[in-house]
């Protein structure tokens, strides 16, 4: 929206102009831009300083942040993902946060505004988490209804400015998967139906086809009855209608593994009507349930971790080894070592071709993958500039037109311009000519031997100035 963006740089110009927060109470600044002191927020705060490194203004400073999210990768891909499931909804933790930053990149709205806080806060601008739904009014037939679902719950950051106070900040990416909630037919909502009997127990066999599972039951609570298993008891349980979740994710019953730690949850009519007796205990009660037991709900409690099962030690009576067998180790790891120093040049040329073939920078990849080629056929460049290479020893050799492409390559480099449609093409389909023609001009054997010549391949590397 053109319009929103204009108001908001003009916003922006105004905050530049905010005053700093020399002139703070001590104790609100104290409080705003606490940071604990340990490790994992160091990295955030070393991140955050890195990130913002080009600006001075605090407002610039939560922009920065912003875009750095937004931002890409090498690959021209979306540095930053959003996903609904990066583990159970809440404020992240240190250590959520350092995955979340670090490695896989992927969360939902209370991750990206609980890192924008501490990196915010550790460059000593003051700020606070803000957590609340948007409120959509989806009833017809009776106003003043509202319904709330999981995609209207949000989270992002307030930032405060001396002069104007809290001001909303949010840096969480779009999620491209995100889908409207259905509206509802307008019946006003009910009540959180009562469960008639919640049990805690282990999973000794699940069947798919027929929704059936054995519950192994240690615990159960029926009609606010609290019985603990003398000895568990297993119970056959419906999950016809049952919905099935692992940690805040609703899975298929094909997801439900033998021996999960599970909590079923039941709503049924049929549990309602079974009275508890005065003498009824855990034993009593189940043998009086519908066989199967109906289920609405079934909590998983997977474990992250599960130790292997040990395994008894066996001696083993340990044989001498002969001088024959080391020394056909030894020659053998010293050929294979050969062998593979000897197909290196080749398994980089592969490389520079996979990447051409499925990375978006096509230019720069089909720049990297003539130049390895004509340099393992022993044209070599040396010092000269890729312009004179192209234009004073390539062409003239080989009768290609790589300074063509060498104009292209320099232009999206240097100039930083996005290419033409007709730039595009040519770069597109400029690298499997121009390795034919290299083929038809360089001799076979040159070509075999070179791409086996590891030390010229080390001589790329050396010489070659980007």
């Amino acid at each position: 929206n053109p319009q929103l963006k204009k108001f908001q740089e003009q916003r922006f110009e105004v905050l530049r102009k905010a005053p700093d927060y020399n002139d703070m109470d001590k104790t609100f600044m104290s409080y705003y831009t606490y940071m604990p002191n340990d490790a994992k927020f160091k990295n955030i705060s070393d991140l955050a300083h890195k990130v913002t490194a080009n600006t001075q203004t605090p407002v610039d400073k939560v922009l920065a942040i912003r875009d750095w999210f937004l931002s890409k990768d090498e690959n021209g891909d979306p540095l930053f993902k959003y996903t609904d499931n990066p583990g159970v909804p809440d404020i992240p933790s240190a250590s959520k946060l350092m995955y979340f930053l670090f490695e896989n990149r992927k969360g939902y709205c209370a991750y990206y505004a609980g890192a924008t806080l501490f990196m915010l806060r550790s460059l000593g601008i003051p700020s606070r988490i803000a957590v609340g739904f948007m409120t959509v009014d989806r009833s017809d037939k009776n106003k003043g209804w509202y319904w709330y679902y999981a995609d209207q719950a949000h989270a992002w950051v307030q930032v405060y400015f001396p002069g104007y106070g809290w001001l909303d900040f949010d840096t969480t990416v779009g999620n491209s998967d995100a889908q409207e909630s259905p509206k509802p037919d307008g019946t006003p909502p009910m009540q959180p139906p009562r469960a008639w009997l919640a049990a805690d127990g282990i999973v000794d066999d699940v069947d798919t086809f027929h929704k059936l599972m054995t519950f192994r039951l240690q615990h159960l609570i029926f009609h606010d009855k609290d019985c603990y298993m003398e000895k568990p008891l297993n119970v056959n349980m419906d999950l016809k209608v049952a919905t099935i979740y692992l940690d805040s994710i609703d899975i298929p019953i094909a997801g439900i593994k033998k021996g999960d730690e599970a909590t079923v949850v039941s709503y049924a009519d049929a549990m309602k009507k079974i009275d508890p007796l005065p003498n009824d205990n855990g034993t009593t009660l189940i043998n009086r349930f519908p066989k199967p037991a109906p289920v609405d709900e079934v909590y998983l409690k997977r474990k992250d971790v599960v130790k292997p099962d040990e395994k008894p030690k066996t001696t083993k009576t340990e044989k001498p080894i002969s001088i024959g067998s080391i020394f056909k180790i030894v020659l053998l790891s010293v050929l294979s070592l050969i062998a593979l120093i000897l197909l290196l040049p080749r398994i980089v040329l592969n490389y520079y071709r996979i990447r051409h073939n499925t990375a978006k920078q096509k230019t720069y990849w089909a720049y990297r993958l003539s130049t390895y080629y004509l340099h393992m056929c022993g044209i070599i460049r040396g010092n000269e500039t890729p312009m004179y290479y192209a234009k004073n020893t390539v062409d003239p050799l080989l009768k290609t037109r790589f300074t063509e492409f060498m104009i292209i390559y320099l232009k999206q480099k240097y100039a930083n311009q996005q290419l033409t449609v007709a730039e595009q093409q040519y770069v597109v389909y400029f690298i499997k000519p121009f390795i034919k023609q290299v083929k038809n001009t360089i001799r076979l054997s040159v070509r075999f031997m070179g791409l086996f010549n590891t030390a010229r391949m080390l001589n790329y590397y050396i010489k070659t100035n980007e």
